[in-house]
């Protein structure tokens, strides 16, 4: 595809990365004000960018189809029939659910549910306009400095945000999936030709302000996994080495700064305890998913995305993307983004030798082990993470296919 910087898609593309930025930054407390008013009707500023793409896609979907990588093909039938899933039979029966409430309280949650159509999107439209689509991974990476900048920013005024259990986090904490995206994809030892500190850096203090000890516990995993795992071999040991000394430096620097000493020693520390409160906390929520799957094993119990109707708040999430999935998509939707994440990690895995795959499977393994842990696997201000290495690694799969058709003519075109 000729590349198209201002074409319908960048756009829609662009508006997706400013849109998470904007929340990253936390400039709206209340996601409502970002908003589009219909008729009377508040649609979330995330439907209007998922319908867009919606049109564009359903449009387009034939033509783009036929020219398709035939090994791409099943994820994309998949992801097709789940949609119709949604819209033939969710759908409905979140309109009844929703009858005597406003439009708003199953259209923004149903936006949520088809979400995984961003994923074709990127694939078909976004990245092949571009004529290197490593700007598009740039574009990404550089949205991460405006949440960076306006928490720095209000630290520096002395606005400090803290946890619930009054530790500091400066940034928030689903922004660890944005940092680790950019720090994989900047940092050499995660298989970059070379190390970009001007991203890297900020990558880093993004992660360490986030304060999230799911992160810190994945991005080791991640590390080991790259250690183990190398790319090519060559250097390794030395990048190995140059990682372990810059951590301890790091962590020396944070065991003199009293403000994140006292906050950020105490979550690594208590990272593994499965007595802490927040880890009982957990147990419980993971209990109570369970409970509520158990009543509707098939769809799904919560239509709505609504969890736990209690005393203290509306909204319970589980902090576990599987149990998150299981209450409210049911065995389909859990068996749908398990065969997702299994088909898309698989094929990356066997590419790894290619910079760009490792790059994405790198990242696509921390967003599935940060949210074990967390409730952002389906999370508005956070799923480009998610869909963008999805797509990335069709993309590119495609790319790799075509050059070895190109270096391996078959006997015809040889004669």
């Amino acid at each position: 595809m000729k590349s198209n910087q201002w074409g319908p898609a960048r756009l829609i593309f662009y508006g997706w990365i400013s849109f998470q930025a904007v929340l990253m930054a936390g400039w709206y407390s209340d996601i409502s004000e970002l908003s589009w008013n219909f008729g009377g009707i508040k649609i979330s500023t995330y439907a209007v960018i998922l319908a867009s793409a919606a049109c564009i896609s359903v449009f387009g979907a034939a033509k783009h189809w036929k020219g398709s990588n035939d090994a791409n093909k099943p994820l994309l039938v998949m992801i097709a029939l789940y949609l119709i899933y949604q819209c033939t039979l969710i759908l409905p029966l979140s309109m009844g659910q929703a009858s005597t409430m406003p439009l708003t309280s199953f259209v923004n949650p149903l936006a949520i549910r088809l979400q995984v159509l961003l994923i074709p999107f990127l694939y078909w439209f976004v990245l092949p306009s571009f004529r290197d689509v490593s700007l598009a991974t740039k574009l990404l990476c550089y949205s991460s400095l405006v949440p960076l900048v306006v928490a720095l920013s209000d630290f520096a005024k002395g606005i400090v945000k803290y946890t619930d259990n009054g530790e500091l986090r400066l940034v928030w904490g689903g922004a660890s999936l944005l940092y680790a995206f950019v720090l994989i994809t900047n940092l050499r030892f995660y298989s970059h030709s070379r190390t970009n500190l001007f991203l890297a850096v900020p990558a880093a203090v993004g992660l360490i302000i986030a304060n999230h000890r799911s992160a810190y516990i994945v991005t080791g995993v991640v590390t080991l996994m790259a250690a183990i795992l190398p790319l090519r071999g060559s250097r390794r040991l030395a990048g190995t080495i140059s990682l372990v000394a810059g951590a301890a430096i790091l962590w020396i620097v944070l065991l003199n700064v009293p403000s994140l000493e006292e906050s950020f020693v105490s979550r690594v520390s208590t990272s593994l305890d499965a007595t802490d409160p927040n880890a009982v906390d957990r147990f419980s929520r993971w209990g109570l998913a369970w409970n509520f799957f158990l009543s509707n094993p098939i769809n799904g119990s919560m239509l709505s995305n609504q969890y736990y109707a209690i005393h203290l708040r509306d909204d319970w999430p589980p902090h576990n993307f599987i149990f998150e999935l299981l209450p409210t998509e049911g065995i389909v939707g859990t068996a749908f983004y398990l065969f997702l994440i299994c088909w898309v990690g698989r094929v990356a895995l066997s590419y790894r030798w290619d910079q760009t795959m490792w790059q994405m499977f790198l990242v696509l393994l921390f967003y599935v082990g940060f949210c074990l842990f967390n409730a952002n696997f389906l999370g508005i201000g956070n799923f480009l993470e998610f869909a963008f290495p999805c797509s990335m690694i069709m993309f590119r799969r495609e790319y790799l296919l075509s050059r070895r058709h190109e270096e391996c003519p078959t006997l015809e075109q040889s004669v």
